[in-house]
């Protein structure tokens, strides 16, 4: 059962980063897929003291997560990805997936850009379509995606 929970999880997270690639936005019933997962994977690992650390950390990516909102302008998305992540790893991993996160997404951001830039070089925006194309978000969830596939990796649950 826990298995499929993690492999549940994964496959969430996968799909979270390419919809927010192409459509620039997580879907709510996501975050709320990973929170019922984050919940359930705890509550089967150590029972009552399980919820109170997918509590805590639900609560911690939260709160960090809204601080970035509103210094950073990250995206509302993101926020809850945060959060239902830190439902799921706990409390201490949550601040170190937000810590890689933002220095893999910087890393993809810098790809992204290298990788658009040259098709734009030569074209002017002069039509609003392409002023849109050009002004739009890098999108997060992969670099989020990465860190936690990381931190899942590197610490044993």
């Amino acid at each position: 059962m826990m298995l499929l929970i993690l492999i549940t999880f994964i496959l969430t997270l996968l799909y979270a980063s390419i919809y927010d690639v192409y459509n620039k936005r997580i879907p709510n019933y996501l975050a709320i897929i990973l929170t019922v997962l984050g919940f359930s994977y705890n509550y089967l690992l150590i029972e009552n003291a399980g919820l109170a650390i997918a509590l805590y950390g639900l609560l911690a990516g939260l709160i960090v997560a809204l601080i970035f909102y509103r210094l950073v302008s990250l995206g509302a998305g993101d926020v809850k990805l945060i959060a239902s992540i830190g439902c799921f790893i706990g409390y201490p991993l949550i601040l170190t997936i937000i810590a890689y996160s933002y220095m893999i997404s910087a890393v993809l951001g810098v790809v992204y850009i290298k990788l658009w830039l040259p098709w734009y070089q030569n074209k002017k925006p002069n039509t609003p379509k392409q002023k849109k194309i050009l002004a739009q978000r890098i999108p997060m969830a992969p670099g989020i995606s990465i860190a936690t596939f990381y931190v899942l990796y590197k610490h044993s649950f």
